[in-house]
């Protein structure tokens, strides 16, 4: 070695390195997390709807604010027996809308295990309007089940009919 040569020692070298691993792994954790607490904020609850003890519709349940304010602008279409079923922690007179929905339904309001009332084939909202028709049963209701439009007319329901509920506790 001559004497013109200076060795230099990098002090923050390892500190840079170790920056270099913590900073990714600190983004891929923070991401990761966001995604389970969003997955776990938007999972629904499923199970059935049972009209009259003769007609099971398979449904997802809106149990949260934020569920039932979603509703089924979470599915691009049902199937003839699928639906979602809003529950309310007190009755009142709800008011439902059709904000960003792809498909009609009918609504099927529900006081507890009764059928009180019905909204039949409600379009989808036209985003064009600047007010967006609201919709509400004429009596308060603690549940609500949304259906393909059509629904109502097919399976021959009557206001006062019964209503069961399976559904998953998870």
């Amino acid at each position: 070695m001559d004497n013109n040569t200076i060795l230099k020692f990098d002090f923050f070298k390892p500190f840079r390195i170790f920056l270099a691993y913590l900073v990714p792994l600190v983004v891929i954790v923070v991401f990761v997390t966001a995604l389970v607490l969003n997955w776990q904020m938007n999972k629904y609850r499923t199970g059935e709807v049972v009209i009259d003890d003769r007609i099971a519709v398979d449904v997802m349940v809106a149990d949260t604010p934020e569920k039932r304010q979603k509703g089924l602008t979470v599915k691009d279409s049902l199937g003839g027996r699928e639906g979602m079923l809003f529950e309310f922690p007190h009755a009142d007179r709800y008011r439902f809308w059709m904000k960003d929905m792809a498909f009609p339904i009918d609504i099927i309001w529900l006081i507890d295990e009764e059928i009180v009332d019905f909204s039949l084939n409600i379009p989808p909202a036209d985003p064009s309007l600047k007010v967006i028709p609201g919709y509400q049963p004429a009596v308060p209701i603690n549940k609500v089940l949304e259906v393909p439009a059509g629904f109502v007319a097919e399976q021959g329901l009557r206001l006062g009919m019964t209503v069961s509920y399976r559904i998953d506790t998870k």
